[in-house]
């Protein structure tokens, strides 16, 4: 610390720079004392980060093409060469130019000739019921992903298929959407249970597939590293609030780069209920606008990163969308952005149909706000967040982001009255919030 205060003093080290060269200093001082404390880094002292970086990435990448082209020939020495059987049933239907059988047929009559050639089948649970006649395919192993928007009953026609199951999924994440729709109009029912029975749950009464495995008593393993946000910041709060900081997340490449991590930008937005304002019901359109300019900025300046646009409501999705088409009437760059065939197209979907879409910049438009610009938040409603699970819901919608994630909000977070709710939902997005304008995780309020 010495030095770097005597250059300060001196003037030599401008105070803006301060924190940089301190955090220099720690870094060189680290560095140091592991060399002294293991002697065979020294080698690694003289040669450039960036050109052991790349070595290493050019390694890792030939690696991964030798074991592709390993796999690769190993399937192709195997695959039968024959034309009578199976084999020869199958090249009839490839010759074929019309008039071909059904899949279901093909994989009744030559299912496990097929499987020898295309070992690897990706297929829904209904895929698997109309394709896969009973007895026609087994597999050695069953991967199922998303395994907590899974139905049990879906599920267990695949798994009478096969000899190992691998459950992919998370239960901080959304169940099924019957599942919510039962909570929501199923009303509870008493029921007595004899004394001397006490029988387990049956697995269409479960939630998911996934939680069927943990109620059977699978062995859980939590996956802790987190790859797919850039910045620490993007996963922060779900970290804490769901995964208990138990997620490995990588540092930022980056120190206050405005196109890296999570922002907020506070707009002087009206939300339209059925009982005030003149718009369209569960809508706020001048938030809308600000979400389509920024579309738009971003189609300017940022064409190479994909776009996911998301709302709270359905509503305000498509009030999204309908400002969205005309303002590419008027802009030739943004009509192009949205025309343009891409690996990822821009999106635009509300908080429950978006589990399982990512993106490199994804746009939030809360919509809920005050009933004058500028105003107080009034109501503590904020749709499905409000109801059963509506923490899950943030969960997902908070987690999309790889890049950026900017928040468009027309209330302060502070106006969050927790006081007068009662799920967890609106605390996680006062924290959310409030996170995303300050950068400062709170504690959680009781």
């Amino acid at each position: 610390m010495g030095p770097l205060l005597d250059a300060m003093e001196a003037g030599r080290l401008p105070p803006d720079r301060a924190v940089d060269e301190l955090r220099y200093a720690i870094a060189e001082a680290r560095w140091a004392a592991a060399r002294a404390a293991l002697p065979d880094l020294d080698p690694l002292a003289h040669q450039d980060r960036h050109a052991l970086v790349a070595a290493f990435r050019d390694l890792e990448r030939d690696r991964l093409e030798e074991t592709r082209r390993l796999v690769r020939a190993k399937h192709l020495a195997q695959l039968p060469t024959g034309a009578s059987g199976q084999m020869g049933f199958l090249r009839g239907e490839m010759g074929k130019k019309r008039r071909h059988k059904p899949i279901r047929q093909v994989m009744r009559a030559a299912g496990p000739m097929v499987q020898r050639i295309k070992p690897v089948l990706l297929m829904s649970p209904i895929s698997i019921a109309q394709y896969l006649p009973p007895g026609s395919a087994t597999f050695d192993l069953l991967v199922i992903d998303e395994a907590s928007q899974v139905r049990p009953e879906e599920a267990l026609g695949a798994i009478a298929r096969c000899r190992q199951i691998v459950v992919v999924g998370d239960q901080k994440q959304l169940p099924p959407t019957s599942f919510f729709d039962r909570l929501a109009g199923a009303e509870e029912a008493d029921e007595e249970e004899d004394a001397e029975e006490v029988r387990s749950a049956k697995a269409t009464e479960m939630e998911s597939v996934l939680t069927l495995c943990e109620a059977r008593g699978l062995n859980p393993a939590m996956l802790e590293w987190h790859y797919r946000s850039r910045d620490p910041s993007l996963i922060m709060v779900n970290n804490a609030e769901f995964y208990d900081h138990r997620l490995v997340l990588p540092p930022s490449p980056v120190q206050n780069d405005p196109e890296f991590g999570l922002a907020f930008r506070r707009v002087p937005g009206v939300y339209t209920s059925r009982s005030r304002g003149t718009g369209r019901p569960g809508t706020n359109r001048i938030e809308a606008e600000a979400v389509v300019a920024a579309v738009a900025e971003h189609a300017r300046t940022r064409p190479d990163l994909s776009l996911g646009v998301v709302a709270f409501s359905k509503a305000q999705s498509d009030m999204l969308t309908e400002v969205m088409e005309l303002a590419r009437r008027q802009d030739p760059t943004l009509d192009a952005f949205l025309r343009e065939g891409r690996a990822e197209d821009v999106f635009v979907k509300n908080i429950e149909n978006v589990q399982g879409d990512e993106r490199d910049v994804i746009l939030i438009s809360v919509g809920y706000g005050p009933a004058e610009p500028g105003g107080r938040l009034a109501s503590m409603s904020f749709g499905p967040v409000n109801g059963e699970g509506g923490e899950r819901r943030l969960n997902v919608l908070f987690s999309r982001a790889r890049t950026r994630c900017l928040v468009f909000c027309s209330f302060d977070p502070g106006d969050i009255d927790l006081s007068r709710v009662t799920r967890d939902g609106p605390r996680v997005l006062k924290r959310f919030l409030e996170f995303a304008r300050s950068g400062q995780l709170a504690q959680p309020e009781a």
